[in-house]
């Protein structure tokens, strides 16, 4: 097994539209697109139904399967994928270090990268196995400049991938103009 962090591009005022809408037939739309991402059609229509009904409680942490999977359906209905970084499962505390360190450094300290593996999203983080982020539009068009330059060299050979994917994929959600969602999982 590995770990991944996804990324998409989607507008932070988009999906807030979305959750409370009571619009059945986005349900519906959501449901068709998403439903063969998923191994639990049922959990994901469960949440996602407590999202467009505007009923996902916990005090901004998701707790429950259905709704953190509810949220993912929104996000890969609602975005557009740019890219992924990719670790097997041993490396998952190594991928992290990376991110807080080597990628930190290599794009500067005034956005955290912390971002991309856990923030919240319109005010609500994931408290389950897996866990999403992201960078606001012009938190990704700051970093613009950086992004704009060949990703760096490392000599550890994954740390080298990683970078790459990782200028790749901001890049990509850069040029894109909208607001980023990561998924970590």
């Amino acid at each position: 097994m590995s770990g991944s962090l996804e990324y998409f591009s989607v507008s932070w005022k988009e999906l807030s539209a979305a959750i409370g809408s009571r619009q059945k037939e986005l349900s519906r739309k959501v449901l068709q697109k998403t439903m063969p991402l998923f191994e639990d059609p049922d959990k994901v229509a469960e949440g996602l139904d407590r999202w467009i009904q505007n009923q996902v409680q916990g005090n901004g942490q998701v707790r429950k399967l259905g709704d953190g999977l509810g949220f993912l359906a929104l996000v890969h209905y609602f975005g557009r994928p740019v890219g992924s970084l990719t670790h097997s499962n041993l490396g998952g505390k190594g991928f992290r270090g990376f991110l807080r360190k080597q990628a930190q450094a290599a794009l500067g300290r005034a956005i955290p990268l912390s971002h991309l593996l856990n923030r919240p999203i319109l005010g609500i983080a994931s408290t389950l196995d897996f866990s999403w982020g992201g960078l606001e539009a012009a938190e990704l068009a700051s970093l613009g400049p950086k992004l704009a330059e060949d990703a760096p060299d490392s000599p550890d050979e994954d740390h080298s991938a990683w970078l790459l994917d990782l200028w790749n994929a901001l890049g990509s959600a850069c040029d894109l103009g909208k607001d980023l969602v990561t998924i970590y999982t």
